[in-house]
């Protein structure tokens, strides 16, 4: 019995996202293999991301249970919401502030802040993404099914996670008063993942500790500083604190 036991373990923890969905979206295949232009020299090594727990661990048994237990009672106004949040930089919400007033707004200083960061984020989380190679809970589990496309790349970090916490890191520089609002609203966009059946909470805990690190990395360089600098400015001279309003919504 135990031997089975062991053998069953073995083959649950050789699963990984190469093995069940196998196939890459084109868009983000070798994106890991770019060159970063903001982040240090070393940032592979001096940016951690620890291994996840294995797909057999007590740990991952308790994750896919929490994931059952409220993936399957989801009030249609919160499917709603995690449906307009699969895009982050057209529908994600912090505050009053939409995203895609920065994204598919006229040129401003704060566009070219969050450009600059987001081309060596994408990097950063495809590294680790690839690296780490883990498969998505569905495939560990089949109770839990999805109610969203599952992402064509591995599970380990949450790139939503990721991306939600470092804009949250980057409008708390230019509206501090608010810091705490912009990263409720990362949280919450992390769990609504986890909600939606796509991601373990070990993964959205991975992508915010990968934020962090990632933004003390990029904003220790010059030339963002100089960047951070410019749009912090531009934030205060059209007082943006006061109306959140960062351009016209793009239409």
């Amino acid at each position: 019995a135990s031997s089975s036991s062991n053998q069953a373990s073995y083959d649950l923890d050789k699963l990984s996202y190469s093995n069940t969905q196998k196939r890459w979206a084109r868009r983000y295949e070798g994106a890991w293999l770019k060159e970063t232009r903001y982040l240090s020299k070393n940032w592979r090594e001096s940016i951690k991301v620890s291994q996840f727990p294995a797909n057999s661990s007590v740990r991952t048994r308790a994750e896919l249970d929490y994931l059952i237990k409220f993936h399957n009672s989801l009030s249609q106004k919160l499917k709603q919401q995690i449906l307009r949040e699969r895009s982050l930089f057209s529908n994600g919400e912090f505050g009053q502030i939409n995203i895609n007033t920065i994204f598919f707004a006229e040129e401003n200083p704060i566009q070219d802040l969050f450009i600059a960061i987001f081309q060596d984020l994408k990097i950063a989380v495809f590294h680790f993404k690839n690296k780490y190679n883990r498969v998505r809970p569905h495939y560990l589990e089949s109770k839990i099914k999805p109610f969203i496309f599952t992402p064509l790349h591995p599970s380990y970090p949450s790139g939503h996670s990721t991306y939600a916490h470092v804009l949250a890191h980057l409008l708390s520089k230019l509206n501090p008063k608010n810091s705490e609002l912009f990263f409720k609203d990362a949280k919450r966009i992390g769990k609504n993942r986890e909600l939606a059946g796509v991601h373990y909470p070990s993964d959205t805990a991975a992508g915010k500790q990968l934020a962090n690190d990632f933004f003390n990395n990029i904003t220790a360089n010059p030339e963002i500083k100089v960047l951070l600098g410019k749009a912090q400015i531009y934030w205060e001279e059209n007082n943006l604190s006061h109306n959140f309003i960062i351009a016209p919504k793009y239409k």
